[in-house]
């Protein structure tokens, strides 16, 4: 299985789980935590969207986007007090946990389509690695 399969699977295990993080504004939290079940290069907890971009950008692990992305890819947004994440999805998905979701507050995980959003300003493409 590779690293995008790995991931998309822990995505999906995160967003069906009772106990996966549901509350608004966490969405550095969600996919974090899908990243270092994997043992993936991570900047760890403390940080937001933004920082974790940047670093992810510092780190040469950021891709051109404007050759194309594949389901497996973060998407991070640079704008706004914390910036946001979401990962690429098959069928032109992004999964991820934003407020759009939580009509109630009560849980933030969803599903968005890619025409529904601007590009992104970084994307993370993890490298294939032996596990």
């Amino acid at each position: 299985m590779t690293i995008k399969d790995q991931l998309i699977k822990e995505t999906v295990d995160a967003l069906v789980s009772p106990d996966g993080v549901k509350a608004p504004g966490q969405c550095w939290r969600f996919q974090r935590l899908n990243i270092e079940a994997l043992k993936l290069p991570s900047p760890g907890p403390g940080l937001d969207a933004k920082q974790a971009g940047r670093w992810y950008k510092k780190k040469k692990l950021a891709i051109d986007p404007m050759n194309g992305t594949i389901p497996g890819d973060l998407y991070f947004w640079l704008d706004g007090e914390h910036g946001h994440v979401a990962m690429r999805f098959p069928g032109n998905l992004l999964a991820e946990n934003s407020s759009v979701h939580s009509h109630d507050g009560s849980d933030a995980r969803g599903f968005r389509k890619l025409h529904e959003v601007r590009p992104p300003d970084i994307v993370v493409r993890f490298p294939e690695v032996k596990h």
